[in-house]
């Protein structure tokens, strides 16, 4: 036990750090009031509908996920993968009830004494929008970090990217292109059920994949998880065949 816990809590502090921040991240998103990713627009559509909170709603949008990863492929599914499903969204709920991060509310900034007013230009718009600015780049920084530390534990896929990876599989259709067609697809359900979709969400799609690629090479520098090489497991390997050999020699 003591041996399985010293070659495996990093990776799993790694797993459960970058699901934390990526709560943050989704936050920041809801927030903003400036548009969001594919997943978090589809959530908040589904919060809309149901009158729950979007954390609630992640939580249902993973568990379908994960029963239906779990039918057509089980063998994907790890720790990870259920983490991903109910803890994400149990910490954002968590991070709504205690409001750690303010809400954005063009109306509080306007009713500020201290922002002075100027006749050819509205400055509390313009507070109001760098403020939007920041919240979604703050949005894409934590997620695309979270992400990247979720991957970099190499503790389980998401239900989600599970699922997507299935489809690859059956369909030969590259992932990037799957992956566009599902965002595409959650982006138009959200809408319908009355999300917001802004400049958030386009900044969202051109910089995410960027950003979690980044922190992803970064991660890998740091050789904080050390990879075992696939020589080292066949000298290992070939080491106990010796011994076995010399045994019965």
């Amino acid at each position: 036990m003591k041996k399985w816990f010293l070659n495996n809590y990093k990776n799993y502090l790694c797993l459960i750090l970058g699901i934390i921040i990526m709560a943050f991240s989704s936050v920041f998103f809801n927030n903003s009031h400036f548009g969001s990713d594919a997943i978090y627009t589809l959530n908040q559509g589904l919060s809309i509908l149901t009158s729950l909170d979007t954390g609630i709603t992640n939580i249902i949008i993973g568990v379908i996920a994960f029963i239906v990863l779990l039918i057509i492929d089980r063998n994907a599914i790890g720790v990870g993968t259920f983490l991903m499903a109910i803890f994400l969204g149990i910490i954002i709920s968590f991070l709504f009830k205690i409001n750690i991060i303010p809400n954005l509310n063009y109306e509080y900034i306007e009713s500020l004494s201290f922002i002075p007013s100027v006749e050819w230009i509205s400055i509390p718009k313009v507070v109001y929008l760098l403020l939007q600015l920041l919240y979604t780049f703050l949005a894409i920084l934590f997620g695309g970090f979270g992400i990247a530390l979720y991957i970099y534990g190499n503790r389980g896929i998401s239900p989600l990217e599970g699922i997507l990876i299935k489809i690859q599989k059956a369909t030969k259709i590259p992932f990037w292109g799957i992956k566009i067609i599902n965002d595409i697809i959650f982006y138009i359900i959200g809408l319908l059920l009355g999300a917001t979709f802004g400049i958030g969400s386009i900044i969202a799609a051109f910089t995410y994949g960027p950003v979690i690629s980044f922190f992803g090479k970064l991660l890998k520098k740091t050789n904080i998880i050390k990879e075992e090489k696939q020589d080292s497991i066949k000298d290992k390997k070939n080491v106990k065949t010796s011994k076995k050999y010399k045994k019965n020699k």
